[in-house]
């Protein structure tokens, strides 16, 4: 996405760096000093400079353009008699910016090379420079040609301005240059330009940095290096805010950050980042950046296993965002549409949405990244309801364009489509050779260093936001002592006109000498203490790193496990396929606490309230569960791992019983699961207002789920009743214990 990012700023004409109008109040000024000027070549450019005023004044008033015009022949007029090669360019310069403001961009075009011609027999290289960028701004970037005149002129621009002396537009220029060099692949080339337009304009001491900081954090992430990628868009996003920047640059900015934390598996951090950039776009009515944040968004809740919440924000919006101008916008939103429905299993629905982005797919606005995701998309709908051989089609198609992609998490989706293809058609041998490729990829995309990383750029970044906080403070604490020092030096005026005795001042030096001593001492103290303080810091995160690590191993294996299982299931039937079913199911509710508790930021507990909404809507997209309403009244009940995967088990085995068993064809079928907290003390639930079953010996005998449910309460320490009137009714009691220690034994209670 960040390619269509700069393709977008690309657009703009050149002279939007460099010719900038000026503003109303100095162009009165300009006016009022117009009739005291005598020598020509100042007067000649005031009158230049307020033909540019109203030639950029918003809007294409005729009579703006009249305006200019009576400037300009002014200035033609005077320089007849002293026929100066630089006012000539600056004269013709500013006619082609006349032209191209009226929509005439071949002559505007023309005049610009014109302008070129004459500054060059001049020595004045300013203006040769700014012509020079004007024109490049008439060429494009996609064919190569044009691509070649364009950055040769911006190269000729910058070594105009070098010689010239015009360090802020050279700084522009060098800008322009890293993001041109980033569009052809140079990286390494962009990276060392953008350096040299930094140096620039620090050397002036220039503050707006953000969209410098922006392009070096995309390359970054182009070249797959996310440190310095979300180091440089987190700078980014602070130096816009210190300057109170709240544009689309802003919006471009936390668009990238919430990619990037995508990418490194930080769905809600980048969740937070999509909304803000989509708040942005829409205060813009951008539609582009409208349609492209929607469709983050929805992604990310696909990758946090939540597609009817996909398709619930996509419902919440007003239709008026949704209607879109181009083939891009469309697709964006066919997309997100499609994805929702495909994975809430409305395939109905879903074929609508992939007719729709097939016939989008060969338009020409449509980039290999979105064109590439269309047909990953078409072919796991067909994978979906087995139509293998288009699957297949749609798969083999998006393997040339995947490939040119710079980023590996799309060959990592292409694997995962290949294990599923082969896995339906019987070919294990191959499913298990795209399976293992898969998780190869996707555990390279957030390896180790990775993640450590990523975690210490938020630890710094927070850091840095508390220090700026600080920063102001003693800011606002030497204005005080300024005015401190402003009031002790009229008080020892006073005192010496009033005589003071050499006592009183050899008191007061005596104490200043104490309280500096006392000041040093805090000081060192202090410095004693940050020191320790930033080791157990560090300590503590190395810890905290390294219990992420091994939860995030233990789901991977777990999710491996479920995948095996999944590929055995398509050869088995009846009983057999159920056990590996129910298989499935029990490891996904231990796999889901693993990942988490890798997630949170407290390794050692976990929100039930989070857990089971995510873990009773894997329940319900496993199952035909569209006759069946769940009632889910879960508080923020928070338990250590030894309670979590039992009680996550026992909810797999209620819920899963219920939906296969309790009902036969009864309408208004209803699941209630509910879990509260009192006094320590956690009570489970879980009831159907099914047709119930018969209760004895036997029948807990020869259960196997009645037999987890028990043994599994034991492991709790908890009473368990089940009641089989009106429906079925599970209820367990346990005592909640802390985390590390073993749970206290619970009194048999009988439960009503």
């Amino acid at each position: 996405m960040r390619i269509i990012s700069s393709i977008m700023l690309l657009l703009i004409p050149g002279m939007t760096a460099f010719g900038q109008p000026i503003e109303k109040k100095e162009a009165d000024s300009l006016l009022r000093v117009l009739s005291n000027i005598r020598p020509a070549s100042e007067r000649m450019n005031i009158l230049i400079r307020l033909a540019q005023f109203h030639i950029f004044k918003p809007g294409e008033n005729q009579v703006d353009f009249d305006s200019a015009v009576t400037y300009l022949k002014e200035v033609r007029h005077i320089n007849e008699s002293i026929k100066s090669p630089s006012a000539e360019g600056q004269l013709l310069l500013t006619e082609s910016f006349m032209q191209r403001e009226k929509g005439e961009k071949e002559a505007a075009r023309l005049k610009v090379e014109e302008a070129i011609g004459v500054l060059e027999s001049s020595n004045d290289k300013y203006f040769l420079g700014k012509a020079l960028y004007e024109l490049s701004g008439y060429y494009d970037y996609h064919g190569p040609a044009d691509y070649k005149k364009k950055v040769t002129l911006v190269e000729r621009s910058v070594a105009a301005f070098q010689q010239s002396k015009g360090i802020r537009e050279k700084a522009d220029g060098l800008k322009m240059l890293g993001d041109l060099y980033s569009l052809n692949g140079d990286l390494d080339q962009a990276i060392d330009v953008l350096r040299h337009s930094l140096a620039a304009y620090d050397s002036i001491n220039y503050k707006p940095l953000q969209g410098v900081y922006d392009l070096l954090g995309s390359i970054y992430a182009f070249k797959n290096d996310y440190k310095q990628a979300i180091s440089y868009e987190l700078l980014a996003l602070k130096t816009a805010e210190s300057c109170r920047d709240s544009s689309m640059q802003a919006c471009q900015i936390i668009s990238n950050l919430g990619g990037l934390y995508s990418d490194c598996a930080r769905y809600e951090i980048s969740l937070k980042y999509y909304r803000d950039a989509l708040k942005i776009a829409t205060r813009y009515d951008d539609r582009y950046a409208i349609a492209l944040t929607v469709f983050n968004i929805s992604k990310i809740f696909i990758f946090l296993k939540q597609p009817a919440a996909s398709l619930d924000f996509l419902a919440s919006l007003p239709p008026d965002l949704l209607k879109s101008t181009g083939a891009l916008e469309k697709a964006f939103f066919a997309t997100s549409f499609m994805d929702g429905y495909l994975n809430t299993r409305q395939y109905a629905k879903a074929d609508y949405y992939c007719g729709v982005l097939l016939k989008l797919v060969d338009d020409q606005a449509i980039p290999p990244g979105v064109k590439s995701n269309i047909y990953r998309l078409a072919a796991n709908y067909y994978l979906a309801i087995r139509d293998y051989s288009r699957a297949r089609l749609y798969i083999s198609k998006n393997i040339p364009i995947s490939k040119t992609l710079p980023r590996r998490k799309y060959l990592s989706l292409d694997e995962k489509a290949w294990y599923k293809l082969d896995s339906a058609q019987g070919n294990f041998q191959s499913a298990f050779y795209h399976l293992l490729t898969y998780k190869t990829i996707s555990d390279s995309l957030f390896d180790e260093t990775i993640a450590r990383q990523v975690q210490q750029l938020e630890v710094e970044y927070g850091t840095a936001k508390k220090e700026d906080s600080l920063k102001q403070k003693d800011q606002h604490i030497a204005l005080l002592l300024q005015r401190n020092d402003l009031q002790q030096t009229n008080l020892k005026q006073a005192k010496l006109i009033r005589n003071i005795t050499i006592a009183g001042i050899v008191v007061i030096l005596i104490v200043l000498l104490l309280l500096y001593h006392q000041f040093r001492n805090n000081q060192r103290n202090n410095k004693i203490i940050l020191q320790k303080n930033e080791e157990l810091k560090d300590m503590l995160a190395e810890k905290e790193w390294w219990l992420k690590e091994v939860h995030h191993r233990v789901k991977n294996n777990l999710h491996t496990i479920i995948c095996l299982l999944e590929s055995q299931a398509m050869y088995l039937e009846k009983d057999a396929l159920q056990a590996i079913e129910k298989s499935q199911h029990r490891i996904y509710a231990m796999s889901l606490i693993h990942q988490k508790l890798y997630q949170n930021e407290d390794l050692q507990v976990i929100d039930m309230s989070v857990y089971l909404e995510e873990f009773i809507g894997y329940l319900k997209d496993s199952f035909d569960t569209n006759n069946i309403e769940f009632i889910i009244k879960v508080e923020p009940v928070q338990l250590n791992l030894q309670q979590a995967i039992p009680v996550a088990l026992i909810i797999n085995e209620g819920v899963t019983n219920a939906i296969k068993y309790a009902f036969r064809n009864e309408e208004d079928s209803k699941i209630w699961v509910s879990m509260s907290e009192t006094d320590a003390t956690v009570k489970l639930t879980i009831r159907d207002n099914g047709s119930g079953f018969e209760l004895n010996e036997e029948t807990e005998r020869k259960s196997l789920g009645m037999q987890l449910i028990r043994g599994l309460s034991k492991e709790l320490k908890g009473t368990v009743l089940i009641e089989t009137k009106d429906g079925t009714k599970l209820s367990i009691v346990f005592k909640k214990g802390p985390l590390g220690d073993k749970i206290p034994a619970l009194q048999e209670d009988k439960i009503g």
